[in-house]
């Protein structure tokens, strides 16, 4: 059983590569979510447009702070999504270690799309209801908790690939393997047999 699974993290078999290749084609399909949405959302902006006057055709909200948030951050989202839609691409074409490359170039930048994305939500969101504070501030915290709960899971799961320390790739090794255990038995003590 050792042996398949030396084969399967060995970069010259084609196990390693079909590894890499259902990751890449993973990564690609949530990039291009992110891209439709965000480029959608560049369009249909949050507020709508300026009908008459001298600003016809103009976001009415183009001048609000978190509207201008929405627009750094929805933009961001897309480019950053558009590059890891290329760099899958482009890694088809290669080696497997041109995949490797890919799949680890990518999967930073996709987790970074997607904190963009959540943010540029929040913000559109927020500059659309701010005149009832509590909703608006509500809205605030709701996506504060799962952008910061998107970034703990990127980061658990990047460093071990990144780090050059073998010492703090073991740590979150455990640290990742706890939080699946404590999961599992907070999930499967709800459960009715």
């Amino acid at each position: 059983m050792k042996e398949d699974n030396k084969s399967n993290d060995d970069p010259k078999t084609e196990n390693y590569k079909d590894k890499f290749k259902e990751r890449i084609s993973t990564v690609a399909v949530v990039a291009t979510l992110i891209m439709t949405v965000t480029f959608a959302a560049g369009f249909t902006v949050p507020g709508g447009y300026n009908s008459d006057g001298p600003h016809k055709g103009m976001a009415t909200l183009l001048k609000k702070p978190t509207f201008i948030v929405f627009v750094i951050c929805n933009t961001l989202a897309l480019y950053l999504s558009i590059v890891v839609v290329v760099n899958n691409v482009w890694a088809q074409w290669g080696d497997n270690s041109l995949l490797i490359i890919a799949v680890n170039l990518s999967a930073p930048l996709l987790g970074i799309a997607l904190v963009l994305m959540a943010i540029a939500f929040a913000a559109g969101l927020y500059s659309v209801i701010l005149k009832l504070q509590w909703l608006a501030f509500l809205v605030l915290v709701i996506g504060g908790i799962f952008v910061c709960y998107i970034v703990v899971i990127f980061v658990l799961f990047l460093i071990p690939k990144m780090s050059k320390y073998p010492v703090l790739r073991e740590i979150i090794r455990w640290a990742v393997n706890l939080l699946i255990w404590a999961f599992d038995r907070f999930f499967d003590k709800r459960t009715v047999h």
